[in-house]
């Protein structure tokens, strides 16, 4: 697969967001800025964090714009957004 790198990684740590996950990635899918792809790294959540995340799935590109966990981002920009940030 030959898929170009996206401009910016936004990367959010998590850990029991689920009152606040949706809504930060909501605020990013409303941007006008489109070239980027976004990593949830989970620390062990015990609520429903990561059932909120798999939601929005379909929403990133079919999927292939949400990434589960990334050892190293090959980008221009590296965005760092806290899960209870709101990206505006």
């Amino acid at each position: 697969m030959n898929k170009q790198i996206p401009a910016v990684s936004i990367v959010i740590p998590m850990y029991n967001a689920e009152k606040y996950i949706g809504e930060c990635l909501d605020s990013i899918l409303a941007q006008t800025f489109k070239d980027f792809e976004v990593i949830v790294v989970d620390d062990c959540s015990t609520d429903k964090s990561c059932a909120v995340v798999e939601s929005f799935l379909p929403k990133f590109n079919g999927g292939g714009g949400l990434r589960n966990f990334i050892f190293c981002a090959a980008v221009l920009i590296l965005a760092i957004l806290a899960s209870q940030a709101i990206m505006g």
